[in-house]
């Protein structure tokens, strides 16, 4: 409820108050939205982010100030307050700057802190609908972007991933993730049509050649059809809350099965480095046999291993220069992975626990155009590491303790909402958020950054898992 009381004479206020929220979730949504489309327009980065960052906490700010339940909603974030307390004080223990301080303060909260406000916003509010509107546009936008660079740039990670970044290619996959979490649970428990664009997911994926829709797309698919079943099971029986019994279509279950089957060979013989011909719209000539088709499988599977356990010296990693030469030479995703926690557990005993400092491996431009390959410079590693191991480095083994926590809390506050939910508008609600916590967790701990930093679909996707959980949006049965 709102603190300001509903009475006669403050309709007005109200509902001044109410088109400067829905402008700033505009803000906020469109340009996390479209970052690639306005930086192709001419708009330097720093601009956008800027603009983004701005929306972000004066929309964070004013909700805090009108609505009640706001020591719930920062207790929400404590956790995240704290790891950003440990690598603030060790960047200032390090590096004596207030400004390094500032902005490892910012790497942490400046997308965060929106779980808050769609906590004290919720999904009820006209600002909020109309919000989810203006999302759906540009979802529905992403399809028409990717088709557009098919035809133009072909398979590629490097360029146009749909409006939502031009280098970012990360989001062609979480994008389809994000995108699974919504059509599914929609798709079985209200208009079966809308299934029809799960393969518009896979194919946005393929078009911005994420090779880990290969397992990432089945694997979420099936997660989703898992939870949609529970809370079919959970909920079919007519309980006095419902307004009516809930049902699954097999044929929705079939077709999502058949989505993430088909997955996995269209990945391998669109995605170039995916299949042995190795060249532009795949090896298509390889389904001209089974024995073809086998090899394509057993060529991908190989591959996959390779990419994410090669070292330096890997035949991946061939170039004529040397490892410090070539920043493209990298060790593989899991590789990396398991080298970053030797390190920090290898590390004197203050930095185990509480990290190297803030910062002290991100390469952003803000501190110097000199830190494109700090891990490398300072570890002996470098390749792509996730969000929570780089908390890991600089918060240490306590940050990202707490980062784990959080996440832990906000998954254990979903699975409550879905047990208690009343309707079934506020189950799929539900169920969609837990799809993109899903998401959230696969990209922070075992893919990158992109959701929590890059300021692309990560507001969308903190905003409304603070809104599903909002007590502003009556989705439960009162206790």
């Amino acid at each position: 409820m709102s603190a300001i009381e509903f009475d006669p004479p403050n309709m007005r206020k109200i509902l001044q108050l109410d088109r400067t929220i829905f402008f700033l979730l505009a803000i906020v949504v469109a340009v996390s939205m479209s970052i690639g489309l306005i930086n192709w327009l001419g708009v330097p980065l720093w601009l956008i982010r800027l603009i983004l960052d701005a929306s972000v906490l004066l929309l964070t700010c004013l909700a805090l100030c009108l609505f009640e339940n706001r020591t719930v909603a920062l207790s929400l974030l404590i956790p995240l307050f704290l790891v950003t307390v440990i690598g603030a004080l060790g960047a200032w223990t390090l590096e004596q700057d207030l400004l390094v301080a500032i902005l490892y303060a910012r790497k942490i909260l400046a997308i965060s802190i929106l779980f808050a406000a769609g906590y004290l916003i919720g999904i009820s509010s006209s600002a909020a609908r109309s919000a989810l509107i203006i999302t759906l546009t540009f979802f529905l936008a992403q399809p028409v972007f990717g088709a557009g660079k098919l035809l133009f740039y072909g398979i590629d990670e490097k360029v146009w991933i749909g409006t939502l970044h031009q280098t970012a290619g990360q989001l062609g996959l979480l994008f389809a993730l994000v995108a699974m979490a919504v059509i599914v649970p929609i798709g079985i428990f209200q208009r079966r049509w809308v299934l029809l664009f799960l393969p518009v997911a896979i194919c946005f994926a393929i078009i911005n050649e994420k090779r880990a829709i290969l397992v990432a797309g089945p694997t979420m698919l099936f997660i989703m059809l898992f939870i949609c079943t529970f809370a079919y099971l959970l909920h079919s029986r007519k309980n006095g809350f419902f307004e009516k019994a809930l049902t699954i279509d097999r044929k929705s279950i079939f077709f999502i099965c058949f989505c993430a089957m088909i997955a996995i060979p269209s990945a391998i013989i669109a995605i170039p480095s995916l299949n042995s011909m190795d060249r532009n719209w795949g090896g298509l000539e390889s389904l001209s046999s089974i024995s073809r088709l086998l090899n394509e499988f057993v060529f991908a599977f190989i591959y996959t291993h390779d990419y994410l356990f090669r070292d330096f010296n890997h035949q991946m990693n061939s170039s004529e220069f040397d490892v410090d030469q070539n920043l493209n030479i990298q060790i593989g995703r899991l590789q990396i992975m398991i080298d970053t926690i030797k390190i920090a557990w290898d590390a004197p005993i203050a930095n185990r626990i509480f990290g190297f400092g803030g910062m002290i491996i991100d390469p952003t431009y803000l501190l110097g155009s000199d830190r494109s390959d700090l891990m490398f410079e300072k570890f002996g590693i470098r390749g792509q590491l996730p969000f929570a191991l780089m908390t890991l480095v600089e918060a240490g083994f306590f940050g990202l303790l707490l980062l784990v926590s959080w996440f832990g809390l906000v998954g254990a506050l979903l699975l409550r909402r879905l047990l208690q939910a009343v309707d079934t508008t506020g189950m799929v609600f539900t169920i969609i958020g837990i799809g993109l916590f899903g998401t959230l967790a696969f990209d922070v701990f075992l893919y990158s950054d992109a959701l929590w930093r890059s300021g692309a679909l990560g507001p969308v996707v903190f905003l409304f898992l603070g809104a599903v959980l909002s007590d502003q949006t009556s989705l439960v049965r009162s206790q």
